[in-house]
């Protein structure tokens, strides 16, 4: 496996569809310079935003849930390529999530661009790599969730599973056994949205999904995500995505 780099541009994912789950046989990772995306790794959500960097072990399930104005890059890399493997963060068997401080963020936008300028590179990528991994290890140990991290992980989780009917935050909170209000304070304080918020985005990525499927009729799509009135579904949506659910499909058939 060969080093691979992309960059994430914000207008470009307009019609884009959440990336589903899969499993790599190298390590990948996600920065972002602005924008957020909620990835799921082995069953687990992280919220990533502007500065944030993501390092997903081999062998680990992963998909992304859910994104917003995203820029920045994806990429992955063989262990193989590496110079030095004895990296702190490469013994890890979970996926690490680090904020980059304001003062190296020019640095690490820097490096990323480096990156993607030398993909055939080995001993450019050796050395650039060794500074993203460093950072990481600066980070650890990682410390234990909190109740608080827990529980909005755990509710994001229910949200974005889409083998299931969305309800309402009253009915998420039931099944997870606080008051709807405690949930939403637990949630905005966590993510910075509401606990509404998220079921409005967890409707709008399965939407985008199912609007990818041309044999699948909108009114369908609206029932799916839990809308009853698919001139209210169409609203919703070109609320949010700033087109009809007609004219993002035919967006996405004409790419």
């Amino acid at each position: 496996m060969r080093f691979v780099i992309r960059p994430l541009n914000a207008a470009g994912h307009i019609t884009a569809q959440p990336m589903h789950g899969m499993i790599r046989e190298d390590w990948s990772f996600i920065y972002l310079i602005s924008g957020e995306v909620l990835t799921d790794v082995d069953g687990n959500p992280h919220l990533l935003r502007g500065q944030d960097c993501a390092l997903i072990p081999p062998q680990l399930a992963y998909s992304v849930k859910y994104f917003k104005d995203c820029i920045g890059y994806m990429g992955a890399f063989p262990a193989g390529l590496l110079r030095n493997s004895g990296h702190k963060v490469l013994r890890l068997k979970t996926s690490s999530v680090m904020t980059i401080p304001l003062e190296d963020k020019v640095f690490f936008d820097e490096l990323m661009i480096r990156m993607s300028r030398f993909p055939d590179d080995p001993p450019m990528l050796q050395g650039l790599l060794e500074v993203m991994l460093c950072q990481f290890d600066s980070v650890i140990p990682q410390y234990d969730a909190t109740a608080s991290s827990r529980l909005c992980s755990s509710y994001l989780s229910s949200v974005f599973d889409t083998s299931r009917q969305f309800t309402g935050v009253a009915g998420y909170a039931r099944e997870l056994g606080v008051t709807p209000n405690h949930l939403n304070r637990v949630v905005k304080s966590e993510t910075g949205r509401s606990a509404g918020e998220w079921i409005e985005n967890a409707r709008l990525s399965l939407a985008r999904t199912l609007l990818h499927d041309p044999g699948i009729p909108i009114s369908e799509v609206s029932y799916r995500v839990g809308f009853e009135d698919p001139a209210y579904f169409s609203r919703f949506f070109k609320k949010l995505v700033g087109m009809s659910p007609t004219d993002f499909r035919s967006e996405t058939m004409n790419k």
